[in-house]
């Protein structure tokens, strides 16, 4: 409605806002396919940029804990999510925020395919920081919450 207005007034901004806002075209382009089913990654960064948008960060250091398990979708279906979940520890009333989502009929068949765009951002943030609104924040990992049964019998035989 207010991009209808300024038009009125013959100036040039776009008519629908996704292309003022730069708001990707459809979220299913960001939705790969991996071993064992479908994996969207939205990453850490930019849940956290999402987040301190409009909340002011008063601390220059953050630890994350990061948590994974698997949901069952259905009763009777194999169909199940395994998001990797994360909050900030020092926040406690900030919300839990979502990383990923893996969505298949098993749990996921490669660990490298599921946890490797979550590596490598986390080594990124803790070597360079973040920048949030202008000040640099230290990120460190505090802990990484999951259930080493549940994660499928060749991941962990492998670490014996």
């Amino acid at each position: 409605m207010i991009l209808r207005l300024f038009r009125k007034t013959n100036a040039k901004v776009p008519k629908p806002a996704k292309t003022l806002l730069e708001t990707p075209g459809s979220p299913s382009t960001e939705i790969v396919d991996i071993s064992g089913g479908r994996f969207w990654y939205n990453g850490i960064g930019k849940s956290l940029y999402s987040y301190f948008r409009f909340k002011k960060l008063r601390l220059d250091e953050i630890s994350l804990n990061i948590s994974i398990d698997g949901l069952p979708l259905y009763n009777s279906s194999n169909m199940q999510f395994w998001p990797i979940l994360f909050n900030i520890n020092e926040m406690p009333e900030a919300p839990v925020m979502t990383a990923a989502i893996f969505c298949g009929l098993t749990k996921p068949l490669s660990l490298s395919e599921y946890l490797g765009p979550m590596c490598a951002e986390i080594n990124d943030l803790i070597e360079y920081g973040l920048d949030i609104a202008g000040k640099r924040v230290v990120v460190r990992l505090r802990a990484i919450i999951a259930a080493a049964q549940q994660l499928p019998e060749m991941y962990y035989k492998r670490a014996l």
